[in-house]
């Protein structure tokens, strides 16, 4: 058994829930996205994984509800409610993404 001359890392126990940032309510596909984002099922749900993971040339541009805007859902129990409560930068991806697929009148 070896002894170690360095001493474990103290542990923060709650710190990184501080300090981490919450998962996003919008994902769109034509932005950067953190690989912990596009490849979290729990999140976005496999068919998006998999639309992740194809070549972006393949794939049309698509937007994700996540769980975390199923859960706003949730509290507020009407999409409106949901939408108002969303960061600005994702609902301005959503309001890009409709514009696009959207007939103009």
């Amino acid at each position: 058994m070896s002894d170690r001359s360095d001493p474990e890392p103290p542990r923060h126990h709650g710190s990184r829930d501080k300090t981490r940032v919450p998962s996003p309510s919008v994902v769109a596909s034509w932005t950067a996205n953190a690989a912990s984002v596009t490849a979290d099922a729990q999140l976005i749900g496999g068919k998006a994984v998999g639309l992740f993971r194809l070549p972006q040339a393949w794939v049309p541009p698509f937007v994700v509800l996540t769980t975390r805007f199923a859960e706003l859902f949730q509290a507020v129990q009407s999409v409106r409610g949901a939408l108002t409560q969303i960061p600005a930068d994702q609902l301005s991806l959503l309001d890009h993404f409709l514009k696009s697929v959207l007939p103009v009148s």
